[in-house]
């Protein structure tokens, strides 16, 4: 028989005729878990390889309470036995295995948390009772979810099929096993590709109904089809650290001395979604050149402005714009260095950038005053989304901490508001005033 799987407090049942374990949700229907075919004589879990259904299934869903076939048993007890308890005593193995490589990845975190803190004292001021560290390995980085992919064609673009994906992201209970009979988590799969027609993959409101949720969605090599990734980590830039980032301060001061002194050099002005589609234009021109591609396609903002253009969804996409002058000049200033990112709420996330190589600075000055600007507005947070290093050091430079996937989930939902939203916004608060289109930064 295959073993019932209880999760989320819901008890499994077999569904009629289709080898899946159906769990009874109140809404949107019934959550559904892919079963495996027999494996060596045994009837084993769903398994990773073969795929772990999340779907929602509607009225037209099949009976339950039916048995499946039965499967065939081996003729010798002995063996079967023997098998089982080779199979459990495996699985324990692994699982020391990798609780010992969990300790280990952890001490070198901490120590390499406390010798940040010996060596960046000048740089970087740690505030009292700041537990998260400010730096992590690529390899940590893509270690902490092994298993990659979550993949599964029944997975449609639909609101409730992602509701239903982050109760379970939630509660961390196994899901399954995979072939090797290792209990499945999804806490360690990253990248979760939703299958359906490309309209529902792109509807606006999905699109920033996953970003509202925390994932961080780019494109896929030449397909350009979206992929959500759930980070393991996060890279977070709380108002305190960046006050006291050495390298903040210092691009502060050269900002403020140049825009104060006497003089032909061109003065920076910062402004705020002055020209959104020539800042895009600006992004795509920078990175096709520096990397080959941009996984911010034109179809990708464009959805992403349809969904900032909605009304009823809480999310805006921004553009922060420096350039080497004011707009109430004669001639037409020129741009040399900006971002896009959006919003939600009270919370800002950066998503890609560019800067003026002919203009030295001109990148990192842009990065710490948009940081002083959301301070200044009552923002509660800056994600700077992927965060490892040495491929994103600048980021530690801002002051950025290492935030797991949990801890940012729960800071997130605390400071992001209602997603649907009614033409006032429900989230009104004492010093928050979200930036206005067209407005300039004081950077005096």
């Amino acid at each position: 028989p295959v073993p019932a799987v209880a999760l989320l407090g819901l008890h499994a049942c077999h569904a009629k005729g289709q080898g899946r374990v159906a769990f009874p949700v109140a809404s949107p229907g019934a959550l559904c878990l892919s079963v495996a075919q027999a494996h060596r004589q045994r009837c084993l879990a769903p398994t990773y390889a073969e795929g772990c259904s999340l779907v929602a299934a509607g009225p037209s869903s099949p009976s339950m309470g039916s048995r499946p076939p039965p499967c065939s048993e081996p003729k010798d007890p002995s063996i079967s036995e023997a098998f089982a308890a080779l199979a459990d005593e495996r699985a324990l193995i692994r699982e020391r295995q990798r609780a010992a490589k969990e300790r280990k990845a952890a001490a070198r975190s901490v120590a390499r948390h406390a010798a940040s803190k010996d060596e960046d004292v000048e740089e970087m001021e740690v505030v009292d009772g700041d537990d998260y560290p400010c730096s992590i390995t690529i390899e940590e980085y893509f270690a902490a979810c092994p298993r990659r992919f979550f993949t599964d064609p029944n997975l449609a673009p639909t609101e409730e099929n992602l509701e239903v994906l982050m109760r379970l992201v939630d509660a961390n209970k196994v899901i399954g096993k995979d072939r090797r009979g290792t209990a499945v988590r999804l806490s360690e799969f990253q990248y979760f590709p939703f299958v359906g027609p490309e309209a529902q993959i792109w509807d606006p409101a999905f699109f920033a109904r996953l970003a509202y949720e925390g994932f961080f969605t780019i494109t896929q090599g030449r397909t350009g089809t979206p992929l959500p990734e759930l980070q393991p980590f996060y890279g977070v830039v709380d108002w305190d650290n960046l006050r006291k980032a050495k390298h903040v301060r210092k691009a502060l001061r050269k900002v403020q001395a140049r825009c104060q002194a006497d003089g032909a050099a061109p003065k920076y002005h910062l402004y705020h979604s002055r020209d959104l589609w020539g800042t895009y234009e600006r992004l795509d021109s920078y990175q096709r050149r520096r990397h080959g591609t941009n996984w911010m396609t034109r179809q990708y903002f464009e959805v992403a402005m349809q969904a900032s253009d909605d009304p009823r969804i809480n999310f805006r996409v921004h553009s922060i714009e420096l350039y080497n002058g004011p707009f109430d000049a004669e001639t037409r200033p020129e741009l040399i260095a900006g971002e896009i990112g959006f919003s939600f709420g009270r919370v800002y996330m950066s998503l890609s950038g560019f800067c003026d190589v002919a203009f030295s600075g001109a990148g990192t000055a842009q990065l710490a005053c948009l940081g002083r600007w959301l301070d200044q507005r009552g923002y509660a947070f800056w994600s700077l989304g992927h965060c490892y290093s040495p491929e994103m050091d600048y980021k530690r430079q801002l002051g950025h901490r290492i935030y797991t996937r949990g801890q940012f989930l729960h800071k997130l939902r605390a400071h992001r508001g209602s997603f649907r939203t009614s033409t006032a916004p429900d989230l009104v608060l004492d010093g928050f005033s979200p930036l206005v289109d067209r407005e300039e930064c004081d950077l005096a």
